[in-house]
């Protein structure tokens, strides 16, 4: 029942909203603002928290998060999708990116993530976080969502309920040769350590 019910939401999505990506801007708006939108301004943005769901979904090999921050319901917000797409894929990698994995908002968020996410298939989560991260020498504000190396979304938003559902946050899909420039430089911290491993689950 539980694999019908997430095969389910595969089923449903509207991929065109991930593919067709160069001419939308991605926003969350409080909702109590959004009604007082005009439709003119409104069409040229698709609601940020669906599309990411969308754009996990489509991940066939490797799905990045990084961010300062990251909140229990925010990852709640997430973990469905990550729990359906990790049931019907097999070999996939989700990373995890994260400034200080100590900092109590973090440490509950991934507490969390550890305890829910379900994985199948071979599939495994790392968690990284910077090497040096009490002399910023990799502080990073950048809020990212990578798949595959051929899209992904960059933006203002943590990974928190708040971002994703009431407070103002705008981003941009990114194309593939975008995308795939930010996954070289993430790999190349991995490689040159100036990230390190915190936690990985199998």
């Amino acid at each position: 029942m539980r694999f019908a019910t997430r095969s389910n939401i595969i089923v449903q999505i509207n991929f065109s909203n991930i593919e067709e990506n160069d001419n939308v801007l991605l926003w969350t708006v409080p909702r109590e603002q959004l009604y007082r939108i005009p439709n003119e301004i409104s069409k040229n943005f698709n609601y940020l928290l669906s599309w990411l769901r969308e754009l996990i979904l489509t991940a066939n090999e490797r799905i990045i998060f990084l961010a300062p921050y990251f909140s229990e319901s925010g990852i709640r917000q997430l973990l469905v999708n990550i729990n359906s797409v990790t049931s019907i894929k097999q070999n996939l990698k989700i990373e995890f990116i994260v400034s200080d994995m100590e900092d109590t908002l973090n440490k509950k968020a991934f507490e969390y993530l550890i305890n829910n996410i379900r994985l199948d298939n071979n599939n495994c989560v790392k968690i990284y976080e910077p090497v040096d991260k009490h002399n910023n020498k990799l502080w990073f504000h950048a809020k990212l969502l990578l798949v595959d190396r051929k899209k992904g979304y960059l933006g203002s938003a943590n990974y928190s309920e708040r971002a994703l559902s009431s407070q103002f946050e705008l981003g941009v899909p990114l194309i593939e040769k975008q995308a795939n420039a930010l996954v070289t430089l993430i790999d190349f911290w991995i490689k040159n350590c100036y990230l390190k491993l915190k936690h990985e689950i199998r």
